[in-house]
């Protein structure tokens, strides 16, 4: 991994070498590459991981990971909550899929069976619905 994140930062300093700063030390930029790579790559593992442990057949309902233990943050998690059901079952699991777990439109397609462009018709109008219920 680390050998990995190492080369990612010198393809990132070699693409980029037009815009590196002559004010600062090569060595401080490179430091700032390879820190933003090291964040990239933790962003990606995560969403992995957490799309490796949520089954895709078990979301029906709005999941409960924005729900703590505060309770203002639990009235907006019940808020969402009403507003999610207000959707479709298809919609709401593609809202869900894109918001909360951050699956790209063309792994949501691949996961449901459904075509990109649907998924996006969905995201779409459950935005548009979700935005119409706030007014």
């Amino acid at each position: 991994m680390s050998k990995e994140l190492v080369q990612l930062t010198f393809i990132k300093l070699w693409r980029f070498r037009h815009t590196l700063s002559s004010e600062l030390s090569v060595d401080i930029q490179i430091f700032r590459i390879a820190a933003s790579c090291l964040i990239d790559f933790l962003r990606q593992q995560n969403t992995l991981k957490i799309k490796e442990t949520t089954p895709l057949k078990h979301i029906d309902t709005f999941p409960e990971l924005l729900v703590e233990d505060s309770s203002k943050s639990l009235e907006n998690a019940d808020y969402i909550h009403s507003v999610m059901r207000t959707l479709s079952p298809v919609r709401q699991k593609v809202f869900v899929l894109r918001h909360i777990y951050g699956y790209s439109y063309k792994e949501i397609a691949t996961e449901l069976s459904i075509s990109v462009k649907t998924v996006e018709d969905h995201i779409s109008k459950a935005q548009k619905h979700i935005v119409s219920i706030a007014k």
